[in-house]
């Protein structure tokens, strides 16, 4: 969840900017580079990949679009918090 985790909350708040604010892609990039390193502690692979692809998808607004949802969906967890929950009261 991105409630419980704050690289995870940064790193959507970056993502969700470049989402709704358009003036953000001239320095999209740049911004990004601060999640980074946050990211790649919870998303190793889609960091990578998204990265990889990130000169590709300057050249298009659509593929920016695509690139930032494909962003966000790294960031959720779908896995159950275990430990951190809050006891049913009776």
């Amino acid at each position: 969840m991105i409630l419980r985790d704050c690289s995870r909350g940064f790193v959507a708040s970056l993502f969700a900017g470049l989402l709704l604010a358009p003036y953000s892609l001239l320095y999209a990039f740049s911004i990004l580079l601060l999640a980074v390193k946050p990211a790649l502690v919870f998303a190793p692979r889609a960091t990578r990949a998204l990265a990889f692809i990130a000169n590709l998808v300057r050249a298009s607004p659509v593929a920016m679009i695509a690139w930032s949802v494909a962003g966000l969906i790294a960031c959720l967890s779908f896995k159950r918090p275990t430990g951190d929950h809050v006891p049913e009261s009776r």
